[in-house]
């Protein structure tokens, strides 16, 4: 069995100087995005750990304004079941 440092997922996180002008506000969105990922990744690094898979995360925010932490983290949620579903539909194919 693997180490449980090789089976993380690296994580990239992007936010456009297009959409949000201020490096404070990137910033924020940036830690926001973080936080919501490091509460949640439990089961997608169990999964990792079981199957032969590394992955690579990125997430490119792309929203106008800041949205709030709880709308970050439900679809940082919904992106970690997806992530999920595909590595079982690929362990199963």
């Amino acid at each position: 069995m693997q180490d449980s440092k090789d089976v993380f997922p690296r994580l990239v996180i992007g936010a456009s100087k297009k959409k949000l002008k201020k490096a404070v506000d990137r910033n924020k969105v940036k830690r926001l995005i973080r936080e919501a990922y490091r509460k949640n990744k439990e089961e997608l690094i169990k999964l990792l750990e079981k199957s032969s898979f590394e992955m690579h995360i990125s997430i490119i925010y792309t929203a106008d304004e800041i949205l709030s932490y709880q709308e970050i983290e439900s679809k940082i949620i919904a992106i970690i079941l997806r992530l999920k579903n595909n590595i079982n539909n690929q362990k199963n194919a």
